[in-house]
């Protein structure tokens, strides 16, 4: 049974994101031309000065009337969002609960057989302090390096989260389709450990009331079938992949409800 939780662990965890292909188009908005004309009077009519003295100002408010466009142009009430934006962490764990709320999500061990990886199994697999955050995290990212954020095991089953940091062809792409990418290389992988029959669906699962684009995988290793279930979600440039699998009878919908939204 460890041996089998052991591929469980490692198969579940393969995260790298498939090359997508695709030129950024880049599409501009093209501004509309203003074309002020204003009449002129015949120089043959004579008029009396008043009455062209009364007329320029009119002239005058025509022109400006073009110039106010722009001031919409510069309103930008989008950009204080950024800057409410949490600093992303690894998360923690009080007791037999894990939280991170940069992410939105919170898992709670099952059950009393369960444990979470300790912080020297995560320092060693991720090569930074769990405390880190902000810059120190994005720099470990942007050298292409999958981070785990949480790992947790019980007797036949076992959860994680990784991150990784999203390049620019990724960001043009919605998570269903990095999803349908990812299981690309995922299928590549489990065949790599010996593990066949393997049948994957791309999907949807809601925790709580916010819906997940999702992967369902089913496979046999050893004479044994293995469930997992994956789903992703992204917070700025990074992107969070949730891993959830069991050994033997199909138990990944009631361990996805260990799974909780924050806030």
């Amino acid at each position: 049974m460890k041996k089998l939780l052991s591929i469980l662990l490692s198969a579940g965890l393969v995260v790298c994101l498939a090359a997508c292909g695709g030129e950024e188009k880049e599409v501009k908005e093209a501004e509309p031309e203003v074309k002020v004309s204003v009449e002129k009077p015949a120089e043959k009519a004579k008029q009396p000065k008043e009455e062209k003295e009364e007329s320029k100002p009119e002239e005058k408010a025509e022109e400006k009337k073009p110039e106010e466009a722009p001031k919409k142009e510069e309103e930008k009430p989008e950009e204080p969002k950024a800057a409410e934006q949490k600093p992303l962490t690894l998360g923690s764990v009080k007791g037999g609960v894990y939280e991170n709320e940069c992410l939105g999500l919170g898992f709670k061990l099952p059950e009393s057989s369960w444990k979470f990886a300790d912080n020297a199994q995560l320092e060693e697999a991720n090569g930074i302090s769990v405390t880190a955050s902000g810059d120190e995290i994005k720099a470990v990212l942007d050298g292409e390096k999958t981070l785990y954020a949480m790992m947790a095991q019980g007797q036949t089953g076992s959860a994680g989260i990784t991150l990784e940091n999203l390049t620019d062809e990724a960001m043009k792409i919605d998570d269903t389709q990095y999803m349908t990418a990812l299981m690309q290389k995922t299928q590549d992988a489990l065949a790599q450990n010996g593990i066949e029959n393997v049948d994957i669906n791309v999907g949807s699962v809601k925790v709580g009331a916010k819906e997940y684009a999702a992967a369902q995988i089913s496979s046999k290793v050893e004479d044994r079938q293995m469930y997992q279930t994956l789903f992703c979600a992204r917070s700025g440039k990074t992107m969070m992949v949730v891993t959830l699998g069991v050994v033997g009878e199909n138990s990944t919908a009631a361990l996805l409800e260990s799974f909780y939204p924050l806030g």
